[in-house]
């Protein structure tokens, strides 16, 4: 069965203890799951930092 629905998700990654987050979607690969393209969005921290900037300055805030 095969779906036409693409849909990007939140993958965490964890270095050294501290955790970063990708935006990312994946495709089926010979039955393994590949990423398919993967932009960073960077630690918890910095993401809510810029969406209060944006509030902030009035603009909306794509994610």
């Amino acid at each position: 069965m095969m779906y036409g629905l693409r849909m990007a998700h939140l993958y965490k990654k964890t270095f050294k203890g501290r955790t970063y987050w990708y935006l990312r979607e994946v495709h089926r690969v010979d039955g393994k799951v590949r990423p398919k393209w993967q932009k960073y969005l960077g630690a918890a921290e910095t993401i809510f930092a810029k969406l209060q900037a944006a509030e902030r300055a009035g603009k909306p805030e794509r994610l």
